[in-house]
């Protein structure tokens, strides 16, 4: 090999260790790069991309809970510069990571439109006609119940306790009544006894 084939490929060498070597800083010291992720969504106010638990797309072992609002999920796409985010938990109150702040550069959320929800394979949601999913409260936990915690009660139960309570206080005005009409009874007896024997008193 001659002197100009060494140099060439030491060249060559060099160039391939320096892109590595600044790749390395740019993405694992400096963080210069985008990230993209979900972040949290009102659908009171924001169009937001929609979703819903579907068995067919989960997991082994994953189920539906069979609660409209727990099974739906509400978000919008956030693109934020790595250098930004702040390493914590983003399920954490506390934590900012998916948050554009005010005047932040490099830093934006895309909401779902006409164009992009195929993408996301999702739906979008108006905020003018959001009405939040129901919880079913048909069904009440017995077991919790009989502890004697506070149950929430669907308007048949509250209907039902309504009647029995009335029912309670029909019988005890029943009961009442009934024991005044005793006493008045013994009251008048007792006058009927006292005039009675006065009156046997003057005969004699």
């Amino acid at each position: 090999m001659d002197k100009k084939s060494k140099i060439f490929f030491l060249v060559f060498a060099l160039l391939i260790a320096g892109s590595v070597a600044l790749t390395f800083w740019r993405i694992m010291i400096a963080r210069d790069y985008m990230i993209e992720a979900q972040a949290e969504c009102d659908p009171k106010l924001e169009k937001c991309f929609v979703t819903k638990c579907d068995p067919a797309n989960l997991a082994e072992g994953e189920t539906c809970s069979d609660d409209p609002q727990a099974d739906t999920s509400y978000y919008k796409i956030i693109k934020r510069k790595a250098s930004r985010i702040p390493l914590c938990d983003p399920t954490s109150l506390d934590c900012r990571a998916l948050v554009c702040e005010t005047g932040e550069a490099d830093c934006e959320y895309t909401y779902c439109d006409e164009t992009n929800k195929e993408e996301q394979v999702a739906e979008c949601n108006d905020p003018s006609t959001y009405v939040e999913p129901v919880t079913d409260t048909s069904v009440q936990d017995v077991s919790t119940c009989a502890t004697g915690d506070v149950c929430d009660q669907t308007p048949a139960s509250i209907a039902s306790s309504s009647t029995s309570t009335k029912d309670l206080i029909d019988e005890e005005v029943i009961n009442e009544a009934d024991i005044k009409g005793k006493d008045m009874e013994s009251e008048e007896e007792f006058k009927r006894d006292e005039v009675g024997t006065g009156s046997d008193e003057i005969v004699k």
